[in-house]
């Protein structure tokens, strides 16, 4: 049987990658409507932008959580079992 490797600074490092992710893809249209644009063509674009975003980035946010739930679990999971085993190997 092969031996399973995980990088576990890099599942940790991506779970907390992505939750800042999530953090900055939710607070998107509060910094842009919350920006002083003094030009108003400008100002109409980024709210018709953060308009259009809202709706799509629901889904978005939806697949990031899951997945930064899926590596957060993985890495609390192999670590617990990874130092149960060191435990059992050294008693």
């Amino acid at each position: 049987m092969a031996d399973i490797q995980v990088d576990m600074e890099m599942l940790n490092s991506t779970a907390n990658a992505l939750n800042t992710l999530i953090n900055d893809f939710s607070n998107a249209a509060k910094i842009v409507s919350s920006a002083d644009i003094n030009d108003p063509t400008i100002g109409k674009a980024l709210d018709n932008f953060t308009g259009d975003w809202s709706v799509r980035v629901g889904d978005l946010i939806s697949s990031m959580q899951t997945v930064q739930k899926m590596a957060s679990e993985g890495y609390q999971q192999y670590s617990s079992t990874d130092s149960q085993l060191a435990q059992e190997i050294t008693q």
